[in-house]
Protein backbone atom coordinates (compact mmCIF):
# COMPACT_ATOMS: atom_id res chain seq x y z
CA UNK A 1 0.00 0.00 0.00
CA UNK A 2 1.68 3.25 -1.28
CA UNK A 3 2.06 5.82 1.93
CA UNK A 4 -0.24 8.42 0.81
CA UNK A 5 -2.94 6.27 1.49
CA UNK A 6 -4.31 5.80 -1.84
CA UNK A 7 -6.87 3.35 -2.91
CA UNK A 8 -5.93 0.42 -5.09
CA UNK A 9 -7.32 1.26 -8.77
CA UNK A 10 -5.74 -1.33 -11.01
CA UNK A 11 -4.61 -5.04 -10.33
CA UNK A 12 -1.58 -5.36 -13.63
CA UNK A 13 -0.89 -8.93 -14.21
CA UNK A 14 1.98 -9.90 -16.31
CA UNK A 15 1.57 -13.24 -18.20
CA UNK A 16 5.19 -14.06 -20.72
CA UNK A 17 3.42 -16.70 -23.61
CA UNK A 18 5.02 -19.63 -23.87
CA UNK A 19 4.26 -23.10 -22.13
CA UNK A 20 0.49 -23.62 -22.47
CA UNK A 21 -1.04 -19.85 -22.30
CA UNK A 22 -4.66 -21.63 -22.34
CA UNK A 23 -3.86 -23.17 -19.14
CA UNK A 24 -2.12 -20.36 -17.61
CA UNK A 25 -5.01 -18.05 -17.87
CA UNK A 26 -7.33 -20.46 -16.78
CA UNK A 27 -5.47 -20.80 -13.45
CA UNK A 28 -5.16 -17.41 -13.48
CA UNK A 29 -8.67 -16.68 -13.73
CA UNK A 30 -9.76 -18.93 -10.96
CA UNK A 31 -7.12 -17.06 -8.82
CA UNK A 32 -8.62 -13.93 -9.42
CA UNK A 33 -12.19 -15.56 -8.36
CA UNK A 34 -11.23 -17.07 -5.37
CA UNK A 35 -10.38 -13.32 -4.29
CA UNK A 36 -13.30 -11.19 -5.45
CA UNK A 37 -13.39 -7.27 -4.97
CA UNK A 38 -14.00 -3.66 -6.36
CA UNK A 39 -10.01 -3.03 -8.31
CA UNK A 40 -10.05 -3.90 -12.22
CA UNK A 41 -7.57 -6.57 -13.33
CA UNK A 42 -5.74 -6.03 -16.77
CA UNK A 43 -3.69 -8.31 -17.81
CA UNK A 44 -0.52 -8.10 -19.81
CA UNK A 45 0.70 -10.84 -21.72
CA UNK A 46 4.03 -10.87 -22.59
CA UNK A 47 5.90 -11.83 -26.18
CA UNK A 48 8.65 -11.20 -27.62
CA UNK A 49 8.57 -7.67 -28.94
CA UNK A 50 5.23 -7.09 -28.56
CA UNK A 51 2.38 -6.29 -25.22
CA UNK A 52 -1.24 -6.78 -25.36
CA UNK A 53 -2.82 -5.59 -22.58
CA UNK A 54 -6.15 -7.01 -21.87
CA UNK A 55 -9.17 -5.75 -19.61
CA UNK A 56 -10.68 -8.34 -17.97
CA UNK A 57 -14.42 -7.09 -17.63
CA UNK A 58 -15.57 -10.21 -15.83
CA UNK A 59 -13.90 -10.35 -13.14
CA UNK A 60 -12.12 -7.46 -10.49
CA UNK A 61 -10.16 -8.54 -6.93
CA UNK A 62 -9.49 -7.90 -3.75
CA UNK A 63 -5.75 -6.44 -4.12
CA UNK A 64 -4.27 -8.70 -0.92
CA UNK A 65 -1.07 -9.86 -0.27
CA UNK A 66 -2.41 -13.53 -0.25
CA UNK A 67 -3.14 -12.79 -4.39
CA UNK A 68 -0.13 -11.54 -5.05
CA UNK A 69 1.76 -14.30 -3.68
CA UNK A 70 -0.55 -17.13 -5.58
CA UNK A 71 -0.04 -15.33 -8.84
CA UNK A 72 3.94 -14.80 -8.48
CA UNK A 73 3.75 -18.97 -7.37
CA UNK A 74 1.98 -19.26 -10.80
CA UNK A 75 3.39 -16.90 -12.85
CA UNK A 76 7.15 -15.91 -11.02
CA UNK A 77 8.13 -13.31 -9.40
CA UNK A 78 6.73 -9.48 -9.81
CA UNK A 79 3.80 -10.82 -12.08
CA UNK A 80 1.30 -8.93 -10.50
CA UNK A 81 1.32 -5.05 -9.99
CA UNK A 82 -1.15 -2.82 -8.31
CA UNK A 83 -1.24 0.54 -9.48
CA UNK A 84 -2.72 2.91 -6.66
CA UNK A 85 -5.00 6.29 -7.23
Amino acid sequence: RPKNGGEASACRIRVRAHGDPAAQLSALRKLCEEHPGGVPVFVHVMMPGLEVVVRSRGVSVDATAALTGKVEALLGPAALSIDYA
